[in-house]
C-alpha cells in the first residue's frame, strides 16, 4: 500500500520541494530480509514510484530498521539488497539503517548508491564505534533534525507568503 497520493507527490515536486521515498514493507524481523523479499520489495517500490510520477533517476531508500550484527548483515541484509538490485530499474537504490548495515551493504552491493543513516537509534550496536559511510546522503540525528525542521518551517512560511499553501 502506498502511503502518499499522486496528488500530494506532484504538489511536493511542483513546489520545488524534495521527496525522500523510504520503502519498509516488513516487520523488522531479521528473517524478513532475503533475496526473494528484496526482489518483491524492489518491484513494489519501483511500481509505486512510477505510479506516483517520481522522476527516473530518483533514489529510493530501503529500510533495515533493525539492529543486525555483522553475520546477520552478511546473511540477510546483503542478499536482500542484491534482490532489490536485481529488479530495480528507473531508480537509484539507497539503504536506510544503522551505520554498520549501511557500510556493509554499500560495500557489498555496487547498486546501492547512498546511505540514510539512522543515528537516532542510539541503542543499536550497529551505530556504536562505526564510522559514517562515505556515501551518506542523510543522517538522522537530533541536532540535525532540529536544524532541518527550522529550515523547513522557514521555507514553508516563506512559500505560504509568496505562493500560497499547495498541499
Amino acid at each position: 500500500m502506498t502511503a502518499i497520493t499522486v496528488f500530494a507527490t506532484q504538489n511536493i515536486l511542483n513546489a520545488g520541494l524534495h521527496l525522500v521515498p523510504i520503502d519498509q514493507d516488513n516487520t523488522g524481523d531479521i528473517d524478513d530480509y532475503t533475496y526473494s523479499s528484496g526482489q518483491s520489495d524492489g518491484r513494489k517500490a519501483r511500481n509505486a514510484a512510477l505510479e506516483l510520477g517520481i522522476p527516473d533517476g530518483h533514489t529510493i531508500y530501503f529500510a533495515v530498521d533493525t539492529d543486525m550484527t555483522e553475520d546477520e548483515n552478511l546473511a540477510n541484509a546483503i542478499p536482500y539488497f542484491k534482490g532489490v538490485a536485481s529488479v530495480m530499474n528507473h531508480y537509484k537504490i539507497g539503504v536506510y539503517g544503522p551505520r554498520n548495515t549501511c557500510l556493509m551493504v554499500s560495500d557489498a552491493v555496487s547498486a546501492v548508491k547512498y546511505s540514510y543513516v539512522s543515528n537516532m537509534s542510539t541503542g543499536f550496536s550497529g551505530n556504536l564505534g562505526f564510522s559514517q559511510p562515505l556515501n551518506w546522503a542523510f543522517i538522522n540525528s537530533m541536532k540535525l533534525a532540529l536544524k532541518v525542521i527550522c529550515q523547513l518551517v522557514t521555507r514553508l512560511v516563506s512559500h505560504m507568503k509568496t505562493k500560497g499553501l499547495l498541499i
